[in-house]
């Protein structure tokens, strides 16, 4: 008896140990709806305590499954947490450590990966270009739908986004049509990210001056129609939902309004709400802390799937059933700061009461008595300072580092990272508090700065340019580490003219940060402004060498070398800048125009007739396309051309073409009378006296 007995313990240990129990008797396999949420604070939605909410659908998935209290982030960005939570691995281990300068590359296996092999059907639907296939997050998901079509942001393609009712209308789509059988759909919602919008359409003014809680309601509404879906369609009793956060938003918290920069739970701490129809406690919240790269496991054990080997996650299969899971130290790391503006990269640890972050100037709280972070006790509580960070510097050792190659990383930035830990080898992990960060710039120090130069982009942006400039002249004047303002200065100056102006404060920014993309890319182009071509080229060749696939750098080196007469160099790089960003406003005309230049013509033709879908009524699509199609349809060059004067008669240069195409023809008389038609509206057109003498000869033969 003892014996069986001792049997039938093993037996439920050993289910238990791996997430089993009695779910994987279940002969239909479960569906998966993971719904990630950009940019959303834990402390802004209505089930995790906050009066000012509307967010009844994700409080019905709380109350209807487990609510973690105390979910972590694994890094302040989007791509980086998204990685995280796919992979049950922390950046340094997966590799990606910011956004648009990395792909997810490692060998480990994705979320997606692991339930395709499995026979799920799987697709994803992503609200932002940060998001892009093109940065590995793809894997395993037969439909990735990223088309991201918004240019409102046409000077910064990371920011590129679409609404929440397009995204989740693609995915809806997705669901009624797929094949019978277990799916995972993932569906990102980026709403809530800045610039926030009050959606007084659809809550009039019951969000007025809290625009982002706006956006947080308008998410809840768009995770309301996947759910009503489900239950519409019967399969909400079939279907794992899984609301999470990828990172939180500052909000003027520790001064930072946005994220990136710092590490405070007000970008840290994000929702995570699971619901798994068969699970037994309903409503239940677990208080310890978790990490979104416990996901990954959990997910596996809820769907019978086996767990990756060498992952940092732990599943959380215990919790869903109203038991405790084994505690654990939840890492976070951010290297934006440096790689952005060249100040220290941090790095955080949280216990079940204790927060560490270490920097220059390291801090640590007692979340107990200072949930808010607001009393650094890292100057009188020097033991658990040394404490906290000997188990930091131990977990980062244990990390096996992912290359690091797949980030874009000058030299000057891999050295400094290298000496400093960040990147593995020798001094991975520091020895002591804050030992390797001395010769850094602390974000404590500059981050009133930082937000104050963005708030005057801004206004620079709305007009308000006066104030923007000064506003500028004073942080530069008291922040002499911050690189960044003196980029925005000299933007704000060269609006006002004042090229010279600019190019010193484009010069400053890059004696501070001499890797600083944005100001590289900017100098160079005001430079091409000044015409010297030469050196515009030379600073755009410098940004490239640091991200290959900066598509301002790309696309400003590619006019450059127009400018020059280089054409099929130029042609060559803004090819490269248009599979980057198709979108880029712009991009077909000035593309279209190299092909032709460089003896490709052809090329031309179909990015015109794209130019001309997207846009009707562009004459300058139509110019171009008359000019490249003369010799070979001329009857179709003329139709373009006379369509351009009917959509503006006064425009001297659809008269000049017109006269042109006649004259090609050796049609004299036409091509005199647009010519002279030209003269009247345009007296100094640089193409008339040529034009007028080819002409004049004809009449003469």
């Amino acid at each position: 008896m003892r014996l069986r007995r001792a049997f039938v313990a093993i037996a439920v240990v050993a289910l238990a140990g791996i997430g089993v129990s009695i779910w994987l008797l279940q002969k239909e396999p479960m569906n998966l709806l993971v719904i990630t949420l950009d940019t959303t604070r834990a402390d802004r939605l209505g089930c995790y305590g906050y009066q000012g909410a509307l967010t009844a659908a994700m409080d019905s998935v709380a109350s209807e499954g487990v609510l973690f209290d105390h979910a972590y982030t694994s890094a302040p960005l989007t791509l980086p947490a998204h990685a995280s939570l796919f992979t049950g691995l922390y950046p340094p281990e997966h590799g990606v450590i910011t956004n648009g300068r990395a792909r997810y590359a490692a060998s480990n296996k994705t979320l997606a990966e692991l339930l395709s092999e499995s026979g799920y059907q799987t697709a994803a639907f992503v609200a932002s270009f940060v998001l892009d296939s093109r940065f590995g997050l793809d894997r395993g998901f037969e439909v990735y739908d990223d088309d991201i079509r918004d240019t409102s942001h046409h000077d910064d393609l990371l920011h590129r986004e679409r609404n929440g009712s397009a995204v989740v209308n693609s995915a809806l789509v997705w669901l009624e049509r797929r094949s019978p059988g277990p799916f995972c759909c993932w569906v990102h919602l980026y709403d809530p990210h800045a610039p926030y919008q009050l959606h007084s359409d659809q809550f009039s003014d019951r969000f007025a001056g809290r625009p982002y809680d706006a956006e947080v309601a308008y998410v809840d509404h768009q995770i309301e129609r996947l759910l009503r879906f489900l239950k519409e369609t019967g399969q909400d009793a079939n279907t794992v939902v899984v609301v999470v956060g990828d990172h939180g938003e500052g909000l003027g918290d520790h001064v930072e309004e946005n994220h990136g920069y710092t590490l405070y739970n007000s970008t840290q701490r994000v929702p995570l709400i699971i619901k798994d129809p068969r699970q037994k406690s309903a409503g239940h919240r677990y208080a310890a802390p978790v990490s979104v790269v416990d996901v990954l496991p959990t997910l596996c054990d809820i769907l019978g799937q086996r767990t990756p080997k060498g992952i940092s996650g732990r599943s959380l299969f215990a919790a869903l059933q109203g038991g405790p899971v084994d505690p654990i130290l939840c890492y976070s790391a951010t290297d934006d700061p440096f790689l952005q503006e060249g100040w220290c990269p941090q790095r955080s640890l949280v216990s079940d009461r204790w927060k560490y972050i270490r920097t220059t100037k390291p801090e640590l709280y007692d979340l107990e008595t200072d949930p808010g972070e607001m009393q650094n006790l890292a100057a009188t509580h020097e033991a658990k300072l040394l404490e906290m960070e000997g188990a930091l510097a131990t977990m980062e050792r244990g990390m096996t580092r992912q290359s690091s190659q797949s980030v874009q990383l000058s030299e000057q930035e891999r050295r400094t990272l290298q000496s400093l830990g960040y990147l593995g080898g020798a001094n991975s992990g520091a020895g002591s508090v804050g030992e390797s960060d001395v010769s850094l710039t602390d974000v404590k120090d500059v981050i009133q700065a930082d937000v104050e130069s963005r708030r005057a982009f801004e206004m620079m942006h709305t007009g308000e340019l006066e104030q923007a400039i000064s506003s500028l002249r004073s942080t530069v004047a008291r922040t002499p580490a911050h690189a960044s303002s003196r980029v925005f200065l000299g933007e704000a100056l060269e609006i006002t003219g004042d090229l010279p102006g600019a190019i010193v404060s484009y010069q400053q920014a890059l004696e501070i940060k001499p890797d600083h993309i944005d100001a590289l890319v900017r100098l160079g182009a005001a430079y091409g402004t000044r015409g010297d071509l030469p050196k515009a080229i030379e600073y755009f060749d410098k940004a490239l060498l640091i991200n290959p696939d900066s598509v301002s750098a790309r696309f400003s080196l590619g006019r450059a070398l127009f400018y020059q007469g280089k054409f099929s160099e130029a042609a060559e790089n803004m090819e490269f800048a248009f599979k980057l960003d198709p979108e880029l406003p712009g991009i077909r005309l000035t593309l279209s125009e190299a092909f032709a230049q460089s003896g490709s013509p052809t090329k031309a033709i179909p990015l015109l007739n794209e130019e001309l879908i997207r846009d009707p009524r562009s004459i300058a699509a139509r110019i171009k396309l008359a000019k490249v199609i003369a010799d070979d349809q001329p009857q179709a060059s003329l139709q373009l051309l006379e369509e351009s004067l009917e959509l503006n008669p006064a425009d001297p240069e659809v008269v000049f073409t017109i006269g042109l195409l006649y004259l090609k023809q050796r049609r004299a008389a036409e091509a005199m009378k647009y010519f002279q038609k030209t003269q009247q509206m345009q007296p100094g057109h640089p193409g008339l006296p040529d034009a007028l003498e080819q002409v004049e000869s004809l009449f003469n033969k």
